[in-house]
């Protein structure tokens, strides 16, 4: 089922708007955000994944997919 990202951006938390706002496409390290951007990588039933992470030199780095980026226009 493919939600709408008005509908998944009504959803979300004001931490979790906040780490997406903070985030684009490039990856970027988030520090305190972290732990809301790790659980923004995984599905849950309300939603689809909106973040992706990969290892970095200060730990791990965050940017938004397709579905993440199309949530943030709509926050904006």
């Amino acid at each position: 089922m493919e939600q709408h990202p008005r509908s998944i951006a009504a959803s979300l938390s004001i931490g979790q708007r906040l780490a997406i706002r903070d985030l684009d496409r490039q990856f970027a390290p988030l520090s305190c955000a972290a732990n809301v951007a790790k659980r923004l990588e995984r599905r849950s039933p309300k939603r689809p994944a909106l973040a992706i992470s990969r290892p970095g030199d200060g730990g791990r780095e965050f940017a938004l997919n397709d579905i993440g980026m199309a949530v943030k226009e709509v926050l904006w």
